[in-house]
């Protein structure tokens, strides 16, 4: 049994229709219905969690919220969530991605916790996890036929982040499980997990409160990707500034939402918005 196997074997599942919907790989989360949907929590520190579209900007369109409300749980010192898909095919033009992809990218908003006390507590690190149907019978068997990949605990910090991992970085969990090899651009069925975790190892110690995160642009990919150039008052970077980036930022600004810190000094007050309008009234050539 693969160490992630045995993990979910003593997960929360909480699987919904979101989850149940036919995302794609890669995912702009620009479909209605084809977001990654929230998988599982493990251990005790994770009271709930969930996965729901956001109109937030942080790479292109809209992006995905994911959170989860950390709570002290005295037995276990480790915690986390996943959110993702457990199987898109490729004969359904889910997967998308260019065959000599070298990549996986994925854009992530970590906005600074208010209070000081909850910045300090904890960090979550980013493990992502790519399962391949190696034997082509349409299922995911990652306990003998097939291989599942994963990525070290990759460290979230604070901001808008692009993280490129290189693909030859995701290493075989189980060697004895499928035939050893990255299929990713020949498979025709592809799972993608993302799991957010918080151990005691890390920075700060464990996570006790709740905290979400943005996450959009997300899957293999032949480069390196970077967040877009754009002017700083295109807030729903269509390329003009128009009467639609003000009232977008207005929404973004009075929910408090990372995308209208306009200073980058990672709280949104008032000056944010006074900044915001004078981009706004004197925008990019």
């Amino acid at each position: 049994m693969t160490r992630r196997s045995a993990l979910a074997s003593v997960c929360l599942v909480a699987c919904t229709s979101a989850a149940l919907a036919q995302p794609v790989i890669p995912n702009d989360f620009e479909l209605n219905g084809g977001e990654f949907g929230p998988l599982f929590s493990y251990f005790g520190g994770v009271q709930t969690f969930g996965a729901e579209p956001s109109t937030t900007t942080i790479h292109t369109g809209r992006s995905l919220r994911c959170w989860a409300n950390f709570r002290h749980d005295s037995l276990f010192r480790v915690a986390g969530f996943a959110v993702g898909t457990l199987g898109v095919t490729r004969s359904s033009g889910a997967l998308g991605f260019p065959t000599d992809a070298s990549v996986f990218s994925i854009t992530i908003a970590a906005p600074r916790p208010a209070a000081p006390e909850v910045y300090v507590s904890g960090q979550l690190r980013l493990i992502v996890t790519l399962r391949e149907d190696d034997n082509g019978d349409g299922i995911i068997d990652t306990i003998e036929d097939d291989d599942e990949w994963e990525t070290a605990g990759i460290p979230i910090t604070t901001g808008t982040n692009v993280y490129n991992i290189p693909l030859a970085q995701f290493a075989d969990t189980d060697p004895l499980a499928g035939d050893g090899v990255r299929n990713f651009s020949t498979t025709g069925l592809m799972a993608c997990l993302l799991t957010f975790e918080t151990r005691t190892a890390y920075p700060g110690g464990i996570v006790e409160s709740p905290r979400e995160l943005l996450i959009d642009h997300a899957g293999l990919f032949n480069s390196a990707q970077s967040l877009p150039a754009r002017c700083p008052a295109d807030t729903d970077r269509s390329g003009t500034v128009t009467l639609q980036d003000l009232f977008d930022y207005l929404t973004q600004w009075f929910a408090g939402a990372t995308g209208a810190d306009s200073n980058g000094d990672g709280a949104v007050v008032l000056q944010d918005l006074f900044d915001y309008l004078s981009l706004w009234f004197a925008p990019c050539e």
